[in-house]
């Protein structure tokens, strides 16, 4: 049966308007390649879609054209041309789609923590001021510290620090925290009553303020067992930032604490230690903790918050390589080791990412009743140079431990010497 120069309504419904619905439906449940649907703009989104379809029209519509000029049926030529055409582009729409969609599964994904909440871990949220730098903790007790913006150390008018105690006697209501804090700081508690989301909280100002920093007034609240002590330190004539401890208490936000395990990623700037021999990179989580010979070692920690007690104790020592080399400092610690710490256990020591980089597996030693995994790692530099680090881990689950073990590792990796003149080895 011969077609007529006018199409059927079966055949414009079949060849015309279903492929075009076929093809709508292909662009509104396979992602675009550009992912415009996946980003959530829904303008982008539909400006893409539409692009794409009028695309896809545009390609299939002309060769349609071309043959409904040159064949002796027409309209089916036409139909079935437009047809396969549009079908064609649904199948390298959805070919497109399914391999973008393995490589995005296929590339690396970075850690859950690739940005750190450096307070998650002491149980509260807030917004610092984003010109505002960072300084370096001081000690396990500081969860933050920071300086006002644009300025050397040597040239800092002021700063904020935060710090947390855990609840102990004379400190067990915010009422006497503040009126001790006060009198350690020759300042006075402010009459009006203050909350920190909820939390009990109270002021105190010191008027009387140096050439030096000092404190010139205080924020401190009671939550979950632990004491919040936030400062402003500013030199004496320097007026400015005087709302900014109220900005920071009015965001202010309770979350549940969690366990440091979790925030181990390090931080982009090196930490330098041993008045600038060595430089390595640390988690924000880890502060000093004093020690005797701070020019010798540098003592660093990672208090729980949870479990108010440490999670992680690490040395750092410098020295120069002893006799036998890298192989002579390993024995040296192994049978020293074994010595002063009673135990018979096998120590067993792995290269990391090259043979001057090495570490021992973690091994658990119970001294006076309590149980801790110790480990020792080497970092040997140029000149005969190396560094000595003594890692302890508490007793935690296994989960916990292994993910400290890895972060001691990853600090090993990014070990820098700075300064050639070494002291004498103080490997044992």
């Amino acid at each position: 049966m011969a077609f007529s120069s006018t199409p059927s309504k079966r055949l414009l419904l079949s060849c015309f308007v279903l492929p075009v619905i076929a093809y709508i439906g292909v662009l509104c449940f396979y992602p675009l390649p550009s992912d415009a649907k996946d980003d959530g703009v829904m303008q982008i989104f539909v400006g893409a879609f539409f692009s794409q379809l009028c695309m896809g029209i545009i390609i299939a519509a002309p060769v349609a054209w071309v043959l409904h000029r040159i064949t002796d049926r027409p309209w089916l030529a036409t139909g079935i041309s437009f047809s396969l055409l549009l079908v064609l582009l649904c199948g390298i729409t959805i070919y497109g789609s399914k391999s973008h969609s393995d490589k995005a599964a296929a590339a690396p994904s970075l850690p859950v923590q690739s940005v750190l909440n450096e307070f998650q871990p002491a149980g509260f949220s807030v917004v610092v001021p984003t010109d505002w730098r960072r300084v370096p903790r001081a000690q396990s007790s500081t969860i933050a510290h920071w300086s006002n913006p644009g300025q050397n150390n040597a040239d800092v008018e002021s700063q904020i620090e935060l710090k947390l105690h855990k609840v102990k006697p004379g400190f067990t209501t915010v009422e006497e925290a503040t009126a001790s804090f006060a009198k350690h700081w020759g300042g006075r508690v402010l009459d009006e009553v203050h909350e920190v989301d909820g939390a009990l909280a109270a002021k105190v100002k010191v008027d009387q303020l140096t050439p030096d920093l000092n404190i010139s007034e205080g924020l401190i609240t009671i939550h979950d067992g632990r004491l919040y002590v936030l400062v402003m330190l500013r030199k004496a004539g320097n007026s400015q930032h005087q709302n900014l401890l109220e900005e920071i208490r009015s965001n202010w936000k309770w979350i549940p604490a969690e366990s440091p395990s979790d925030y181990l990623e390090l931080e982009e700037e090196p930490f330098q230690a041993l008045e600038g021999k060595v430089s390595f990179r640390i988690p924000a989580v880890m502060a000093r903790y004093p020690i005797e010979n701070p020019a010798e070692t540098v003592g660093l920690e990672i208090v729980n918050f949870v479990r108010g007690a440490w999670d992680v104790g690490l040395t750092v020592g410098v020295g120069k390589l002893p006799q036998g080399g890298l192989d002579g400092a390993k024995l040296r610690i192994t049978n020293g080791m074994r010595l002063l710490k009673g135990f018979r256990d096998e120590i067993v020591w792995k290269p990391l990412s090259s043979e001057q980089r090495t570490v021992t597996t973690p091994i658990r030693v119970v001294r006076n009743g309590t149980a801790n995994w110790i480990m020792w790692g080497i970092v040997e530099g140029s000149n005969q140079n190396i560094a000595l680090l003594t890692i302890t881990i508490a007793d935690l689950q296994s989960d916990q431990r292994d993910k400290y073990v890895l972060m001691a590792e990853q600090m090993m990796e990014t070990f820098t010497f700075q300064d050639t003149n070494m002291p004498p080895s103080t490997t044992p």
